[in-house]
């Protein structure tokens, strides 16, 4: 009889050990709006959050509440006064929800003032989101960007050449030089916004592209890690927005190739994929978890700061959450992005 008690008491033992396993990670909770609420945070506190993000900066009490790390976002480069993005002809390229050019100093100085009422308010860091020019899944002109005023006063005695460059530009011809004075845009002002949050002994965290994607948005993740505490690259393998996978291998793909098939091919290869993946559109919504995995490997060979890969959680069942926070082998993972019926999953793994 004692030996039977033993016996449950170790099976009870190794089952609640091996549960633990399963959810021995910390998260970083996207949470926004409404969605921010005491019955939601009470049941996030259940699990180990390292940080909530949000765009409810009237919250930052409540979160505080539960001694949460509480983060920031917002979108630095939103448009003021028609400072667009234009691409060669100096038409307008619209982008990122809304967001103007970066090299713009009217846009620049008044997300700088944001971030700084932001850091003021309490928060414990910023995390800055659209930190980029535009994506070939936002308009095919998107590699020729941007020759606005402020971008054509910076090019200086390179604008001829940068104009000749712009002209023939694609996804196949992508010169360096060109590359380097996008991304060092970026880094521009990524550094002045570190700059500022470190005054505050605040955190700056950059939500940038997949690494296999970033440098075709200008986001050059090795230097951008030098101005930033935290990285975190969206590995959105499920979704169907911009920054999803699906999305912008499909806008990369038809760039490169009539045939579906073919253009896939070639954009895996292009993007240092892992091989036998999908070689139909419609088959690109639910990419295998070694892209995860190899993505994460990427970010973590770029980068100098922490990494906190970022998952697309949303229409995702319990499996699914568990399988791709598995794959980023990673001890903090980022989840994009939580409401009352994710938190709900989440508790349940």
């Amino acid at each position: 009889m004692k030996l039977a008690t033993i016996t449950i008491f170790l099976i009870i033992a190794l089952s609640v050990n091996l549960n633990s396993k399963q959810i021995d990670k910390k998260f970083v909770v996207y949470i926004y709006g409404n969605e921010v609420n005491r019955e939601n945070l009470k049941a996030l506190s259940k699990l180990k959050i390292y940080a909530i993000v949000t765009n409810n900066y009237d919250a930052l009490s409540l979160i505080k509440e539960f001694n949460f790390k509480a983060i920031a976002i917002l979108m630095p480069f939103k448009l003021i006064d028609r400072e667009y993005i234009r691409d060669i002809n100096g038409s307008i390229i619209n982008y990122g929800f809304g967001s103007g050019c970066p090299n713009s100093e009217k846009i620049r100085n008044k997300s700088l003032e944001k971030i700084e009422t932001l850091l003021l308010k309490g928060f414990d860091g910023i995390s800055l989101d659209v930190i980029r020019y535009p994506s070939l899944s936002e308009d095919s002109h998107a590699l020729s960007t941007c020759f606005c005023k402020s971008c054509i006063l910076k090019m200086g005695k390179d604008l001829k050449r940068f104009k000749k460059i712009a002209s023939s530009i694609s996804v196949k011809n992508l010169p360096l030089d060109w590359l380097a004075f996008r991304s060092n845009c970026i880094v521009e002002y990524c550094t002045l916004a570190y700059k500022l949050v470190k005054k505050y002994d605040a955190e700056l965290w950059l939500d940038v592209f997949s690494p296999s994607f970033a440098p075709l948005v200008a986001q050059d993740l090795k230097r951008l890690s030098q101005v930033a505490d935290v990285i975190q690259p969206m590995i959105y393998t499920r979704g169907s927005g911009i920054a999803c996978l699906a999305t912008e291998i499909k806008a990369i793909a038809r760039a490169l190739d009539k045939n579906e098939q073919d253009a896939l091919i070639k954009t895996y290869k292009l993007l240092g994929f892992p091989p036998n993946l999908p070689t139909k559109f419609d088959k690109l919504d639910r990419l295998p978890d070694e892209v995860i995995t190899s993505e994460v490997k990427k970010a973590n060979t770029l980068c100098k700061c922490k990494v906190i890969p970022l998952i697309f959680i949303e229409n995702c069942n319990k499996d699914e959450i568990k399988s791709m926070i598995n794959a980023t082998n990673s001890e903090i993972i980022g989840l994009f992005h939580c409401n009352k019926r994710n938190i709900s999953l989440l508790t349940d793994i």
